[in-house]
């Protein structure tokens, strides 16, 4: 039977999972937490899981990660671990929008509706993804887009699902309200374990892994310190390789 573990640390909310190649779950961990504590977290969460699913680390045969859009920090945690682990234990490593994971929870329960996961991007903008269609954008532009869709499919409802949808309440109101799914599961608006596997399953299926190597975290935008780099605003003490590491 093959073994396999994914995790996500795209948020706030750190998931992870061990699966079977039949998508049993084994054992899944979840916790909402700082940004800051992925570092301190993940590699635990990591060794927690297997144990609890009896397995050894070198039982895996490929490990699932959310490459993004999210979180800059906790994207580089989550996919340095996977392909440091996928590199030493030469086993395939699988990527899966975060997005896509964040709104499968929600479009399980409601398969007719148009499902919109929106996450923060800070600047003013949302990283979300309509249709399939994934962006860093802003919530004018994502509710423009939203309202468009909903003047064409006039009978289908609709729902936003993650932790960034609180920010901009009037202008989510201008939403048909009629039409709007309302839950009380909080649940639905943080990643869940089994849709890490249910989407790594697919992935495995599909055969398309990444090289460790060649993997990087989707950020769909450049972050601050690339942007700081191009302009030349970083201080030249971090441009200069430091003369005292081999």
């Amino acid at each position: 039977m093959k073994k396999y573990l994914g995790w996500d640390t795209s948020s706030l909310s750190g998931v992870v999972v061990a699966f079977d190649e039949k998508m049993n779950i084994i054992a899944e961990w979840s916790q909402s937490l700082e940004a800051s504590k992925h570092s301190e977290r993940l590699l635990w969460a990591i060794d927690l899981v297997l144990q609890n699913a009896g397995w050894n680390i070198n039982d895996l045969n490929g490990i699932v990660i959310g490459d993004g859009p999210g979180s800059f920090t906790g994207l580089r945690i989550g996919i340095t671990t996977a392909k440091i682990l996928a590199d030493q234990l030469s086993i395939p490593l699988y990527a899966v929008s975060s997005l896509e994971l964040l709104r499968e929870g929600a479009q399980a329960l409601f398969p007719e509706a148009l499902i919109v996961p929106c996450t923060d991007a800070s600047k003013g903008e949302w990283f979300a993804s309509i249709l399939g269609r994934e962006s860093a954008i802003e919530p004018s532009e994502l509710i423009r887009q939203m309202q468009s869709e909903l003047v064409k499919h006039a009978n289908t409802k609709w729902m936003m699902v993650g932790q960034a949808i609180g920010r901009y309440p009037e202008m989510i109101a201008t939403l048909p309200q009629d039409r709007k799914i309302e839950v009380s599961d909080e649940s639905l608006h943080r990643i869940q374990p089994k849709m890490v596997a249910k989407l790594g399953f697919q992935a495995i299926l599909s055969g398309k892994t990444s090289l460790p190597h060649e993997l990087n975290p989707r950020y769909l935008r450049q972050s601050e310190a690339e942007v700081k780099l191009k302009k030349g605003l970083l201080p030249q003490a971090i441009l200069d390789k430091p003369k005292n590491l081999l």
